[in-house]
């Protein structure tokens, strides 16, 4: 990938972390019903594995909000766990 495809795609990432950090913002504010948070929460979820978002691993959720940074950082370390237990013999 090119220099400037890199850096459409980066920004393109960084437009769904702000799109998942006003989805959980929206629902501690009662603005978006528990059913939909955990649809964008699960989808949060899916997609965090992904090369593409483990790139942004240490600097994807930083200029967000303390709520946010620590979701973000509690499901990074989930994953990292879950993938420890399932490389572990």
């Amino acid at each position: 990938m090119g220099p400037v495809a890199k850096l459409q795609f980066m920004e393109l990432v960084r437009d769904t972390f702000n799109l998942w950090e006003h989805a959980f913002y929206s629902h501690s504010e009662g603005v978006l019903s528990d059913e939909l948070r955990a649809i964008w929460h699960e989808s949060y979820c899916e997609v965090l594995p992904l090369p593409w978002f483990q790139a942004l691993d240490d600097s994807g959720a930083r200029g967000f909000l303390p709520g946010f940074t620590k979701l973000h950082t509690d499901c990074c370390n989930a994953l990292k766990k879950a993938q420890q237990t399932t490389s572990s013999p």
